[in-house]
């Protein structure tokens, strides 16, 4: 009796020790499934922000790209522009005069220009008319006229308004007092025997000069007039 109870103990105890091991191998194998399957979600959210940080760059570089490339259209585009129109002062060696048969009226209306002038139906006599041309390409750069009405003559210039010209620096210094005719700024003066004016409109600038007259009244109405 002895020895079967001796039997038995040994038998549970044979038991328990394969229940540990058992238990023992078992949480093993939990651990490593559970790095198994931990380890896959890893690399997938790592790889999730290296295509996020990818995307994000890849965006900020093309975002760059259209600024500059904006930013430079524009300058280009501007520096264009002021090429095209820009300021140039011509000197008696950049150009010649030639005398015209077409007064300034037809020549505006041959050239479908919007450019004021004295008319002869007005009662004016259009005594010589001349053609300012650039040497190089024959561009005419002014219009001049000598204009006689009842009692004075009248020089009569007109350029556009990029262009000026050494001859008519004495109507700038000149024409030092200013008024306004129909919201047109004129800029008027005199000296010891002439009168003065310049004033633009609509992209032409016109000199004015009255031989041998000090009376500004007359001369601001011979603007008005023209301006009308």
């Amino acid at each position: 009796m002895a020895k079967e109870n001796d039997f038995n103990s040994l038998i549970e105890k044979q038991d328990e020790e394969t229940k540990k091991r058992t238990f023992e191998k078992l949480q093993v194998k939990l651990a490593e499934n559970d790095d198994n399957i931990s380890q896959p979600n890893q690399n997938v959210l790592v790889k999730k922000l290296f295509w996020q940080k990818r995307n994000i760059v890849i965006l900020c570089t093309v975002f760059l790209l259209i600024v500059v490339g904006v930013v430079l259209f524009i300058l280009l585009h501007k520096s264009n522009n002021t090429d095209n129109f820009k300021f140039r002062y011509c000197t008696a060696s950049d150009y010649h005069i030639e005398d015209s048969e077409q007064t300034i009226k037809q020549y505006a209306e041959d050239n479908k220009l919007n450019i004021l002038y004295f008319d002869l139906d007005n009662g004016y006599d259009i005594l010589l008319s001349q053609h300012y041309k650039l040497n190089t390409t024959n561009e005419v750069i002014c219009l001049y006229e000598e204009v006689g009405d009842i009692e004075y003559v009248i020089t009569f210039l007109v350029t556009d308004n990029i262009t000026e010209i050494d001859l008519l620096k004495n109507h700038t210094t000149l024409c030092n007092k200013d008024t306004q005719i129909n919201d047109i700024n004129i800029f008027y003066g005199i000296d010891d025997v002439n009168t003065y004016a310049k004033f633009e409109f609509k992209n032409y600038i016109y000199y004015i000069q009255i031989t041998e007259n000090t009376d500004t009244d007359y001369l601001l109405n011979l603007v008005a007039e023209l301006i009308n």
